[in-house]
């Protein structure tokens, strides 16, 4: 693998051709390297990647896998995933093989993930390791299914964490009306009451316009809002093709606030956003409420959870939540199972009040039968 130095930068490049997947040649041409090792290291791996081989390290197998998965997942599901990559698995696994990894080399790295935990004096919960596990284990799938990887390390080498949360934090209609009391302003109050009484997404509240209520009050949820470098990127919600767009019924006092304060914000139009916060400042705005009220330190998210709970406490079936929030039933089911049992032995008592026969008709169905 020839490669050359640059009299002009004094840096190296390499210089090469190859054929792309129609089989048409190419040429490719790479400067910056800083030894010639690294150039020739350069091309090397390009050269496995074309050839759909798994000796490379993971590192370059990573850029591999996300050039792949963009085009087929949301933005701000690459995100978390390119996060997750570049702190917990790279770093500690990018110079290895592939094809070299193997099952104790994956228990390693686990211990070393929570390792790195508990260095922060916060250890990661159950529920991130079993996401930062899932995380790697999906890419070993990958080459697996489009490289032809022999076999995934991570499944002989079991999971980590749990995909089953602890204690869910949530708070009741009473607690959440003493925060209500000390939100900041009006714009506040509407994005919080909208969380807490539809159960949506932060992103799909940030998202909302003043045509997404309709005349018989209710919110149509069609996509969702984030910002990454500076941008407003609007993107479609999550599990929109298995119930996420949605139209949520909302109470009418809830609507009539929406509408009163779409009318006092000058020069809004039907397409311009309502809430101009940011999903940073929301968390701010509720930490501070909560430490004034002295209630649980929440997230916004446990606003969503929040509302399932009442809903559920409300007697209303696991299909009809599924379809408010947007989610699946299996989702709802394996998310907010521990919140039914008591619904369970309410449903044996109205049963046994509705189904228990008579004494008179036991021993007249007794006669009859002899």
């Amino acid at each position: 693998m020839p490669c050359y130095k640059d009299e002009k930068t004094g840096t190296w490049y390499c210089q090469f051709r190859y054929a792309d997947f129609t089989g048409k040649r190419k040429q490719k041409r790479k400067r910056g390297f800083k030894t010639k090792r690294e150039a020739q290291e350069w091309e090397r791996e390009f050269h496995l990647q074309k050839a759909k081989s798994c000796d490379m390290t993971l590192a370059s197998f990573v850029e591999l896998y996300f050039n792949d998965r963009e085009h087929h997942v949301r933005d701000t599901t690459m995100d978390t995933k390119r996060n997750v990559f570049d702190t917990k698995i790279v770093p500690l696994l990018g110079n290895r093989k592939m094809n070299e990894i193997t099952a104790l080399d994956i228990r390693d790295w686990q211990q070393r993930v929570k390792e790195m935990g508990e260095a922060t004096g916060l250890p990661y919960s159950e529920t991130y390791l079993y996401t930062i596990h899932a995380q790697l284990t999906a890419l070993f799938n990958y080459a697996q299914t489009f490289y032809g990887l022999r076999f995934n390390p991570c499944d002989a080498a079991g999971y980590m964490g749990s995909s089953v949360a602890g204690e869910m934090l949530i708070i009741t209609k009473d607690q959440y009306e003493l925060l209500r009391k000390e939100f900041r302003n009006e714009a506040y109050l509407l994005a919080f009451d909208i969380l807490f009484w539809t159960g949506c997404r932060e992103g799909e509240m940030l998202a909302l316009l003043p045509k997404d209520l309709t005349d018989d009050d209710q919110l149509r949820i069609y996509k969702t809002y984030h910002r990454k470098k500076g941008q407003d990127i609007f993107g479609p919600t999550k599990n929109s093709k298995k119930g996420g767009n949605r139209n949520v019924p909302i109470p009418h006092w809830l609507a009539e606030e929406f509408r009163t304060y779409c009318s006092r914000l000058y020069g809004l139009t039907p397409d311009d956003r309502v809430f101009y916060m940011t999903c940073t400042a929301l968390n701010k705005e509720l930490t501070r409420c909560t430490q004034l009220t002295y209630l649980p330190d929440i997230r916004v998210h446990d606003l969503r959870h929040s509302h399932v709970s009442l809903c559920i406490e409300l007697g209303y079936s696991v299909v009809l939540v599924a379809r408010r929030i947007g989610d699946t039933v299996p989702v709802v089911m394996r998310t907010y199972a521990h919140l039914y049992p008591n619904k369970q032995q309410e449903l044996v008592s109205k049963l046994e009040a509705i189904g228990s026969p008579s004494s008179n008709d036991d021993e007249s169905d007794l006669m009859s039968l002899g």
